[in-house]
């Protein structure tokens, strides 16, 4: 459960600094965007070992909406 925590935390932080590159329209926003995607989909795939816990659940579904709209930000950027 450590490693899910972790994963958690670092998704966190580079979903909050992608939209922040997002908002000032940083010329880095793609590389962000894509290491976003890939976090995301990291901790969900983390977050899903643990079907029982019911926040593990809703983390894994906000981290897989995450990553599928960061992958359409990066096809309309």
């Amino acid at each position: 459960m450590d490693r899910c925590m972790m994963n958690d935390q670092d998704c966190a932080d580079i979903c909050r600094l992608t939209g922040q590159l997002m908002e000032r329209d940083s010329e880095n926003t793609d590389i962000f965007l894509k290491l976003c995607g890939e976090m995301c989909e990291r901790c969900a795939t983390e977050c899903e070992k643990y079907p029982e816990m019911e926040h593990c659940k809703k983390c894994a579904e906000a981290c897989r909406k995450c990553a599928t709209m960061c992958q359409e930000q990066q096809m309309a950027h």
